[in-house]
């Protein structure tokens, strides 16, 4: 019988006790290496790519009380009085719906006086929620009167948002397109219904940011808007999500904890041809102009009383000069006479 082959023997590999240390000092990590040349990679090369990671966002910028780089006051103070509209126009844009809002000065912000221009509604949410997409969003556009960066006001929308004046105002307008323009390119202002934006803004507190020419505010999911599921599905047909998501930056988010003022309206405060310094607050404003008006007063009674015055006088002196001239004529007739 031919002899059985036997299997050789496996050879051993030897391990260099200095090796076998220094792995077991960092256990489970490997070194990075330049596959092509087996050469460690330099350290600055790492610290540069995991910054480029950190730097580079592939979502949009989160709200959340979690996310807030600190709080704004003066600077964020917020006010607003909206005019009321009636049947406004709502065009279909394929990837979200514009109300068109002809609103008198009502709005300051930073110490800017603002008007509305336009109100998009988008679903879903251009802003991650707590780390998520929400039902929807409305942004409400709004154009310095003067000069200054343009405001954004943001509130999200939700089937698990609250039920307010709001959601009446926002499902009528989802009806209203979905049976007048419920293609990309339509547009209805029937059904709209009369409505005013101080039904729909929060008065709660709200998170600010500011991004290139844009300053944005935007309220927190808890006071999301309340629509219904069936609004939701209504609007996810006739809308689709954006492409282009201004949403999309990385910059700091402060937290106004104050959230915003109902102010006077200032479209009549303006009338006057008078800068308005809107710095000022509005009950001293309004007492100085009541000041004004009282001092004008005064000065215009004077003058009446002057004149007044003066005619007496007048009226006196023709008095006077004619029961001279008798008395003189009477006794130059007399001396005559006699």
């Amino acid at each position: 019988m031919a002899p059985k082959n036997k299997p050789k023997p496996i050879p051993k590999i030897k391990i260099n006790p200095k090796d076998n240390k220094k792995a077991s000092s960092q256990p489970g990590t490997v070194k990075p290496t330049n596959i092509k040349n087996n050469v460690p990679i330099k350290p600055n090369t790492v610290t540069v790519a995991s910054t480029a990671a950190r730097v580079s966002t592939t979502k949009p910028l989160n709200i959340s009380s979690q996310n807030i780089a600190g709080e704004c006051k003066l600077k964020c103070d917020y006010s607003f009085n909206y005019s009321s509209v009636s049947n406004p126009t709502v065009t279909n844009f394929g990837t979200y719906i514009q109300i068109t809002y002809n609103d008198n000065p009502g709005v300051t912000y930073n110490n800017i006086q603002y008007k509305v221009s336009s109100i998009n509604i988008y679903s879903p949410s251009l802003h991650y929620y707590n780390g998520g997409y929400v039902s929807g969003e409305i942004c409400i556009t709004h154009v310095p009167l003067y000069g200054g960066n343009s405001l954004m006001v943001y509130i999200p929308i939700s089937v698990y948002g609250i039920t307010v004046s709001g959601s009446i105002i926002i499902n009528n307008i989802i009806k209203a397109v979905s049976t007048m323009a419920p293609s990309a390119g339509q547009n209805t202002n029937k059904g709209t219904g009369t409505f005013t934006l101080n039904e729909v803004v929060p008065k709660k507190s709200f998170y600010t940011y500011s991004s290139g020419s844009r300053d944005v505010i935007v309220y927190g999911v808890s006071d999301a808007i309340g629509i219904t599921n069936d609004s939701l599905k209504i609007l996810q047909k006739i809308i689709m999500p954006v492409t282009n998501n201004p949403a999309f930056v990385s910059v700091p988010i402060y937290v106004n904890n104050g959230g915003p003022s109902m102010s006077a309206s200032l479209s009549n405060l303006t009338m006057d041809c008078q800068a308005l310094d809107i710095g000022e607050p509005m009950e001293d404003y309004v007492k100085n102009k009541s000041s004004s008006m009282n001092d004008l007063i005064k000065g215009d009674m004077m003058l009446y009383f002057v004149i007044i015055i003066i005619i007496i006088i007048i009226i006196t002196v023709f008095v006077l000069a004619y029961f001279l001239k008798n008395y003189f004529i009477k006794t130059f007739e007399m001396d005559i006479k006699g």
